[in-house]
């Protein structure tokens, strides 16, 4: 009888630890799915060869902001005669290492490309993170929103004018805050690492622009650039 119940105690006790180390054994996958983008990218995305650590995350964070600008983006466009079918939107909230600007087609929030773009570092040796300022030499990058003027043979090559529309980047062209390329910016991601710093220009590839140029050259009105944060 005795040696009944030691069993008995011992069956009981076994089972509880299986129990337990299968609770904590899924709560433990949980949470290396989370940290490990095990979450599927958005279609925009796939492909994108970046390193575990939240790109996921991020991304879903952009396809958010796209979602709730591109409706808003037509009956601002119209209202200044630009183009009210597509768009640049880019997301500073983002990180820098990732493809943060977006070529979108505004009816319907479809994103037709995507490519990294660089934030001003604001005076300062190098920052991770942006700072916005309008202020002349303050190598800040301004939130709000452009109008993207004509092209020009700039110092990197090929560069668009820009015309803030906004208080908050009013001063863009007495700034020559400007759309250009640098050698700095690759065609892909970098994420985690950062990518490099501009003076306040919405800098990117050179790959990435002359595809840009491919929408903004052949539309007949001005095209909309739309930085936010």
């Amino acid at each position: 009888m005795e040696l009944a119940l030691l069993v008995h105690h011992a069956y009981t006790n076994l089972f509880a630890m299986k129990y337990l180390l299968w609770f904590w054994g899924a709560v433990l996958l949980v949470v290396i799915a989370w940290r490990y983008n095990a979450v599927p990218l958005a279609a925009e995305w796939k492909g994108e060869k970046v390193k575990p650590g939240g790109a996921n995350h991020e991304y879903a964070r952009f396809r958010k902001t796209i979602d709730s600008l591109h409706k808003p983006a037509i009956a601002y466009a119209r209202a200044l005669h630009m183009n009210d079918s597509i768009a640049l939107i880019a997301d500073y909230s983002v990180h820098s290492g990732l493809k943060r600007m977006a070529v979108v087609q505004l009816k319907s929030g479809t994103i037709l490309d995507t490519g990294l773009v660089a934030h001003g570092n604001g005076a300062i040796r190098f920052a991770e993170q942006p700072v916005f300022s309008n202020t002349p030499e303050s190598h800040c990058s301004s939130l709000g929103r452009y109008r993207i003027g004509n092209a020009y043979p700039g110092r990197f090559g090929v560069s668009y004018k820009l015309h803030g529309l906004d208080k908050s980047n009013s001063n863009a062209l007495a700034r020559f805050v400007v759309l250009h390329p640098y050698d700095c910016v690759p065609d892909g991601t970098v994420y985690p690492d950062y990518l490099c710093n501009s003076q306040g220009c919405p800098m990117v590839s050179y790959a990435f622009l002359k595809r840009l140029s491919g929408y903004i050259n052949v539309s007949q009105q001005p095209l909309l650039l739309w930085i936010v944060n």
